[in-house]
């Protein structure tokens, strides 16, 4: 086999047992063999070069792309080196066809067959490097596994997600510690039962419903008081639910502008993990709202950012979406600024409560302006012996839409 020009990724399963016999031809051939320092001590022979791959891998990935060139060069992943491994960022360094991938089984695949559950509608999810816990998307599931790590191990895991829910207390569960080596243990019983044991190691954590099992609801138009905000600055369930239906979430990018609270951003992000939320919002004391909202929904995927509007946006990736629910007098040259840093095809909603505001947004681009809803929301009100109906302030709800660039062109 000719290795030179050419890098191989070996996925080395969860034990030496594992290793692919293809792997083993390519080991023998190789000038340089890089990976984890256990899975090196285990695989590679003494009498070839050994490179460590750890916190620097992203620099030594380059540098070992670019001696594949000239070397054989073998690197060695654990699990399957495409699902959370190390294949990931060499195909974003290396053309296709510069490397060449040998899969093997991941860790959770073995943890299911250990376990003789099929995984076939299992949601996986990972807290490496101290990403959030997405319990409410976790818990939702009717089967979720989540890779844990040394500092959150399976027990801790097990005790978050109870305290966010508590109702999860009785959901069945099962967790794997040390798959594959000599000390490995599967232990089941309830979520609770989990989330009190001591066994030490990495590990990850599956979690099932129980008979009684209660699924946390959709995070959409979620009470007031659910969120952190100053006095009454925060945009009202009915409105966010409605503003939300009509920015036609979808992956890709989104700001929320005057973000408050967050509640706007913080709900979109729950309800589409491809979103990433940029809430934008220039005073320090609802910054910090913001931030503690997005920590209790352990959402990773929205952001608070500290800025004036429109000169923030520079910094901002480009947004396919865009709700701007605060602006004050400047709002119209807000949404101009803001809609000319909209991509092709996206969609700006913009809130008014006052008639000024109105007036404004009623003369702000009117050419690509594709609706307006005015939303009145009177909620009920107990008296000694009877129920009012009282009104709220209407809110007026201002949709732009730029076009796509094929059908400008048309």
């Amino acid at each position: 086999m000719n290795m030179k020009g050419h890098l191989y990724i070996i996925g080395c399963g969860v034990s030496s047992g594992n290793f692919p016999p293809e792997g083993r031809e390519i080991l023998l051939q190789a000038d340089v063999i890089a990976g984890g320092k256990r899975l090196l001590e285990t695989h590679a022979p003494e009498n070839i070069e050994r490179i460590v791959l750890d916190a620097g891998t992203r620099k030594t990935s380059g540098i070992l792309a670019e001696r594949s060139r000239y070397e054989k060069v073998m690197v060695l992943a654990s699990g399957d080196a495409l699902f959370h491994g190390i294949a990931g960022t060499f195909s974003r360094i290396m053309p296709p066809g510069s490397y060449t991938v040998v899969p093997n089984i991941t860790s959770f695949q073995y943890f299911f067959a250990r376990l003789g559950i099929p995984w076939s509608e299992t949601r996986l999810f990972s807290i490496h490097g101290n990403k959030p816990l997405r319990w409410r998307e976790i818990l939702g599931c009717e089967s979720a596994v989540i890779y844990c790590d040394y500092s959150r191990n399976f027990a801790k895991v097990a005790a978050e997600l109870i305290e966010k829910w508590p109702d999860a207390a009785s959901r069945r569960a099962a967790a794997g510690i040390c798959l594959g080596s000599d000390t490995e243990k599967i232990i089941s019983g309830s979520l609770a039962e989990l989330a009190e044991n001591t066994t030490e190691g990495i590990s990850m954590l599956a979690v099932f419903p129980a008979g009684n099992t209660s699924f946390p609801p959709l995070l959409l138009g979620f009470d007031d008081n659910h969120y952190a905000h100053e006095n009454n600055l925060i945009t009202h369930p009915e409105i966010r639910a409605v503003a939300l239906s009509k920015l036609r979430l979808r992956g890709g990018v989104m700001w929320d502008i005057g973000a408050g609270s967050g509640s706007v951003g913080i709900e979109a992000a729950g309800l589409c993990a491809e979103l990433s939320v940029f809430a934008v919002e220039k005073v320090p004391a609802r910054l910090e709202h913001i931030r503690g909202n997005i920590s209790a929904e352990g959402l990773g995927n929205v952001s608070a950012v500290e800025g004036e509007a429109p000169e923030c946006f520079a910094k901002l990736p480009g947004p396919d979406m865009i709700f701007i629910g605060g602006g004050g007098k400047d709002i119209g040259a807000i949404a101009k600024a803001a809609f000319a840093k909209l991509k092709s095809g996206g969609r700006m909603v913009v809130t008014a409560v006052t008639l000024e505001t109105m007036s404004v947004l009623a003369e702000t681009l009117p050419e690509v302006r594709h609706e307006v809803v005015t939303i009145n929301v009177s909620r009920s009100r107990e008296l000694s012996c009877s129920t009012l109906m009282k009104a709220e302030n209407p809110i007026t709800i201002f949709v732009f839409m730029k076009e796509n660039s094929e059908c400008q062109s048309k």
